[in-house]
């Protein structure tokens, strides 16, 4: 009887024991879970860098700044500068000789022929230095024909002719001239005009329009073409 009951204790123990067992056991996994957790949490945390603390207008002028510096300065466009049209005059001095006049037909005592005469003649010594009225190039030079002897010039898309000149001087076509730069010399080649003294003939085309040298002139500036 006493053996018997020895037994059935040892049984209740051993039983007790492994639910212990047991439990020790979920108690050890549980921690150990948790404290994965947290380690892992707190490394996450540890990772990240805190802004101090800063007042309200320290912070706004970081801002600022940060968006000065990361904004990009735009390159401004360039400024087409305007085109420069304004003239020298051909001639040292200039004196009128025969005005320009494209309303009515003449007729030349030198050739008998009819024409308008859509163009200025300035007179001085024969000889004397013809210049470029401002930067161009050069379309087409003679040193004879029906202009004597000439020079066309395309100055930014007006056409200046230079004729009855005596003789060119060092240029030829396609080169390109500047303001006040000799181009040739008063002469008397024209034949139409040959019965006048020493003079430029002066031709200014726009648009395909001839115009008065003489307004031109005086204003100093060529008209937009």
């Amino acid at each position: 009887m006493a053996d018997r009951h020895f037994r059935s204790l040892f049984r209740a123990l051993h039983l007790r024991r492994e639910q212990w067992t047991f439990l020790l056991m979920a108690l050890l996994c549980v921690s150990v879970i948790v404290g994965t957790a947290l380690w892992t949490r707190q490394a996450e945390f540890a990772r990240v860098t805190p802004t101090p603390p800063v007042s309200g207008d320290i912070s706004a002028a970081q801002l600022l700044q940060q968006s000065l510096d990361s904004a990009q300065t735009a390159t401004p466009a360039p400024t087409v500068s305007p085109t420069v049209r304004s003239v020298t005059t051909p001639l040292e001095s200039m004196t009128l000789l025969r005005p320009f006049d494209n309303t009515r037909m003449r007729q030349s005592s030198a050739t008998g022929l009819w024409a308008l005469h859509d163009a200025a003649d300035y007179a001085g010594v024969e000889g004397a230095k013809v210049s470029a009225m401002a930067d161009g190039t050069v379309i087409n030079c003679a040193d004879s024909g029906v202009f004597g002897a000439y020079a066309e010039i395309d100055h930014g898309g007006v056409l200046v002719r230079y004729a009855n000149l005596s003789m060119l001087y060092a240029i030829r076509a396609g080169d390109p001239v500047r303001a006040g730069q000799t181009i040739g010399f008063i002469g008397r080649t024209m034949p139409e005009e040959c019965d006048l003294p020493a003079h430029l003939h002066l031709r200014i085309v726009v648009g395909n329009t001839a115009v008065d040298p003489e307004k031109v002139l005086q204003n100093g500036i060529f008209p937009d073409p």
